[in-house]
């Protein structure tokens, strides 16, 4: 897996993901990110990967300029991994937080901070889970997402993702048997 564009572009982020990591596709990372380039600027942004795995999207992210990320990722193992490879990249630790724990964990302790908000989110969960819909719903009762920020959900395209009532899907592809979902608040 590679960094499609960016200060990162070429550098390899894994040669093979972690067991039970599921890393998204660099065909459908490039389609995200160029969805995303249409929707928003990259500079400055605070950036949260829920369920990180590899932290392909978050790396992504701060490789176009965002200015901090926090993966959270359920397995230890594979947090150290983020955390080598952002070391191996060089970036300063005040750039990222990895945090080792059940993302759903993670929403529900979020205390609304306007400073901690961030603009952009991903998930891409384990599809077996089904916590796309939870997850969303935190985020939103919890304020974790800014006013003009982005959700962005990856999901087996079998899950019905329920919107919450002020936002709306702006966009959403299909690779194979996944789904990815843009949503952002209605106008």
């Amino acid at each position: 897996m590679r960094i499609i564009s960016g200060k990162f572009k070429g550098r390899t982020i894994t040669n093979s993901a972690p067991s039970g990591v599921r890393p998204t596709t660099d065909r459908a990372r490039e389609t995200i990110f160029n969805i995303l380039g249409n929707m928003m600027d990259f500079e400055g942004i605070r950036v949260l990967d829920l369920c990180a795995g590899t932290g392909a999207l978050g790396i992504e992210a701060l490789s176009r300029g965002a200015a901090y990320c926090c993966f959270v990722e359920l397995s230890r193992k594979t947090s150290t991994e983020i955390t080598k490879t952002l070391q191996n990249f060089g970036l300063e630790p005040s750039c990222y937080t990895v945090v080792t724990s059940d993302s759903r964990q993670f929403a529900k302790r979020f205390s609304i901070d306007s400073d901690q908000q961030y603009d952009l989110i991903f998930t891409d969960p384990p599809y077996k889970e089904k916590i796309v819909n939870p997850l969303f719903s935190m985020i939103v009762e919890n304020g974790i997402l800014t006013h003009d920020g982005v959700f962005v959900a990856e999901h087996d395209v079998r899950e019905k993702v329920i919107i919450p009532e002020l936002y709306e899907r702006s966009s959403s592809r299909l690779f194979g048997e996944t789904e990815v979902d843009f949503f952002v608040l209605k106008e």
